[in-house]
């Protein structure tokens, strides 16, 4: 499926779409085995009828940031299905609801739209712009002649006195304690970043984090956060992830897959041998996860915050060491679910020195070990009875990656 003809192909999770997601710039492909893929947009004459969901699934998010000089800014970034064409304008929120632009900064959005398999972004700002009063600043958008306001915070109940507050600030600082000491107790055994190539499985690996999960560790995966990844962009994402997990002492999961192999080979063979820039070639979630692998393995410490995990259906051809691509050898790899109790060591933060606590440790790693080895055995169970899933599926699920490696593999010869 394409966010338009210009768009980029993605893998449909399923064969279903919902009715409220069919936007006007859908296009479809369908191809089998190496034949020439058909395309279709089906909808694109139809504009009027599925505007509606355009506007509807559009979102806006607003900060408040300086220049290097000083100057105020208000920077927005807007995620929409399609391509869309509007104006924007900044505007000050007053007492009774109304928003009065602030003139002087109208522009026309969006010719720069920044792609990736999950999500379809635009960013702009507005330089030295300040309100008076303090009021709130928001953003105007006019679509097709709709004009739609985005506000940084919800606009409803601004004004309550000051007896009703105070009690719902105050219940809000307990509630907000109880749920870190809740935090603090769930988490405790460790945090994990999960990185996969955009032709595994997603299901796959929602199901192996939410697994990850209920064993109590706390998990970050990029489809868990589509928000946030459409805001920052996946590297910058990806580094504040890292940057975060390593202050707590986690690691970062990457799942093998034939599509990894080839993308961490292909990386080393440009980086090295050719002395080029990997990142010219793709900058999606694995691309920026090698790019800091990389960097690890030149610091001499790759082995610190990354950690293989191979599941057992993939039939990887890297039985020996010197059958991993040259990028990904010397780190610790896993599989599943027969190494279940290494990985977990591995991940887990607990140390205890008294009996009591050691004794506690290895009661819960027996009873986790046995619970993330089922439950892998379940996700690859599932994997292989599933009907829908036929062999020309599996065919096509590495197929833009490998299109992708063939032509960078050209550009090298």
């Amino acid at each position: 499926m394409k966010r338009g003809r210009e768009g980029r192909c993605s893998l449909m999770p399923n064969n279903i779409i919902p009715l409220e997601s069919i936007t006007y710039c859908m296009c479809l492909q369908a191809w089998k085995n190496d034949s020439v893929r058909a395309e279709i947009c089906p909808f694109e004459q139809n504009k009027t009828e599925f505007n509606a969901n355009v506007l509807s699934n559009m979102s806006v998010s607003l900060a408040h940031i300086k220049t290097n000089d000083g100057e105020p800014v208000l920077s927005w970034n807007l995620t929409a299905p399609c391509r869309i064409r509007a104006e924007s304008w900044p505007c000050q929120l007053e007492a009774d609801g109304k928003c009065t632009e602030v003139e002087g900064f109208r522009q026309k959005c969006c010719n720069d739209w920044t792609e990736n398999s999950t999500v379809l972004w635009a960013s702009g700002k507005f330089v030295n712009i300040r309100s008076q009063n303090h009021q709130q600043l928001c953003v105007m958008l006019k679509v097709d002649g709709k004009i739609v306001r985005y506000c940084q915070h919800p606009l409803e109940r601004q004004y309550w006195s000051l007896l009703v507050l105070l009690p719902l600030v105050l219940l809000c600082l307990t509630a907000f304690g109880v749920l870190r000491l809740v935090n603090k107790l769930k988490y405790m055994r460790g945090q994990v970043l999960l990185l996969h190539s955009s032709a595994t499985d997603p299901q796959l690996v929602c199901k192996l984090g939410q697994l990850l999960s209920e064993l109590g560790f706390r998990v970050f995966l990029d489809l868990w956060n589509q928000t946030e990844l459409g805001s920052c962009g996946p590297a910058a994402w990806l580094h504040s992830k890292l940057d975060h997990i390593q202050k707590h002492g986690g690691k970062a999961l990457l799942v093998l897959s034939p599509s990894t192999l080839q993308r961490a080979e292909l990386y080393w063979n440009i980086a090295v041998e050719r002395q080029s820039n990997p990142a010219t070639y793709s900058s999606d979630m694995l691309a920026s996860a090698l790019g800091c692998i990389f960097a690890d393995r030149k610091k001499g410490c790759g082995a610190q915050r990354f950690v293989l995990v191979q599941l057992d259906f993939d039939e990887l051809p890297i039985n020996e060491e010197h059958d991993m691509p040259k990028l990904l050898r010397g780190l610790l790899l896993y599989k599943l679910p027969s190494q279940s109790q290494g990985l977990l060591m591995e991940l887990c933060l607990e140390n205890p020195t008294n009996v009591s606590g050691k004794l506690k440790k290895m009661w819960w790693m027996r009873k986790a070990q046995r619970k993330l080895a089922q439950g892998v055995q379940n996700i690859l169970s599932r994997v292989r009875t599933d009907s829908m899933l036929t062999q020309s599926d599996l065919l096509s699920l590495d197929m833009e990656d490998t299109e992708e490696i063939i032509i960078l593999k050209n550009e090298q010869h």
